[in-house]
């Protein structure tokens, strides 16, 4: 998970021990100001408890011990230098004495916590009203660029919203559906419940199930909308843009997969393997014959820099890849083996530069 990782890197900090390509990964997490407060926290209890014989060192040390093991193994053997059989002291103490204060940071930050946004967002209401009483607040949720969170709905559903996302829901159901409203990517976990559908409201379109597992990928401006089943079924109705035009519903049953063409209303059913299309709630990216274009959305929505790339021919590379918990560095290092071009990060941008 992301907050793992960061953990990893910020040990590796403070224990002096910190590669090149990982400050570099650590600096570009830092611009967010959440991971900002996480790391002046951490840092603060260092210098109050970096002593190596203090007595709640070993007992720390002992809880995260499976935790850094488990990130080095993660790293790519491209990156890898020969390893010491122990790991410097420094940073096992490290590690033993920022987890304790980190962990507690994070489960408070990704709490779902949303403020109330029924004054602010009127039209947030009118789309909901099925399912909410008059005086029923209606929250939202936005995930900015590097960030996923995980919201339990108040019927006991639960939703992984990815980053550059946005959810709107009622903070409880009241009416005949369970309505909520998207924008972005969120994997949903839905209790059944027969006598209340849940509704899920898109940009072009819509979802209607009553009680399955799948993932909606919905980012606004985007040419199209995708839905993939685990479990159940969901039956998409798209928008079109004449208001008189009758709609077709397409139902989608596990391991298929719904694409809709925004630009020409046509949508398509392909199988998948929807497991895999949820990946990401675990911190994977999963590449599939995608372009360099389309990975280079993924790349920025999950490391929040922009990508430029050289030229356009180069957008249209076409890369498969499976990556999890990797940095920024060693992901585009893997894919730039198997196409010809290059790179540079910078501290807002990845640079693409082709081969000639």
């Amino acid at each position: 998970m992301f907050q793992d990782r960061f953990i990893y890197l910020v040990t590796r900090k403070l224990s002096l021990e910190i590669s090149a390509g990982e400050e570099k990964e650590l600096a570009g997490m830092l611009t967010d100001i959440q991971y900002r407060k996480a790391f002046d926290r951490m840092e603060q209890f260092w210098e109050q408890k970096r002593s190596a014989d203090d007595p709640d060192v070993e007992a720390a040390l002992q809880r995260t011990m499976a935790l850094v093991h488990e990130t080095e193994a993660n790293e790519p053997p491209a990156f890898s230098t020969p390893r010491k059989r122990k790991r410097s002291l420094a940073l096992l103490i490290a590690a033993g004495l920022v987890t304790g204060a980190a962990l507690s940071f994070f489960l408070v930050w990704h709490q779902d916590k949303p403020g109330p946004v029924a004054k602010e967002n009127p039209a947030a209401r009118e789309l909901l009203k099925g399912s909410i009483a008059d005086t029923e607040p209606v929250m939202e949720k936005h995930n900015t660029k590097g960030t996923r969170s995980l919201i339990t709905l108040a019927d006991g559903s639960t939703v992984w919203l990815n980053a550059d996302s946005k959810l709107t829901y009622p903070q409880a159901f009241n009416g005949n559906t369970r309505e909520v409203a998207l924008t972005g990517e969120a994997f949903f976990d839905i209790v059944k419940n027969r006598k209340r559908p849940f509704i899920i409201h898109l940009t072009k379109g819509s979802l209607k199930v009553l009680g399955t597992s799948f993932n909606v990928k919905a980012y606004e401006g985007s040419e199209t909308i995708e839905t993939s089943v685990v479990t159940g079924k969901v039956a998409f109705i798209p928008t079109t843009v004449n208001p008189s035009t009758k709609t077709d519903t397409t139902f989608i049953t596990p391991d298929m997969k719904a694409i809709y063409k925004v630009s020409s209303g046509q949508v398509i059913t392909v199988p998948t393997v929807a497991l895999e299309d949820k990946d990401w709630t675990e911190g994977k990216l999963v590449f599939r014959n995608a372009s360099l274009r389309e990975i280079a959305e993924v790349l920025n929505r999950n490391f929040g820099k922009d990508v430029i790339f050289g030229n356009e021919e180069m957008a249209n590379y076409r890369l498969t890849g499976s990556f999890t918990n990797n940095t920024l560095e060693e992901i585009l290092y893997y894919l730039s083996r198997s196409k010809p071009f290059t790179y540079r990060i910078t501290e807002t941008q990845v640079l693409l530069y082709p081969i000639e």
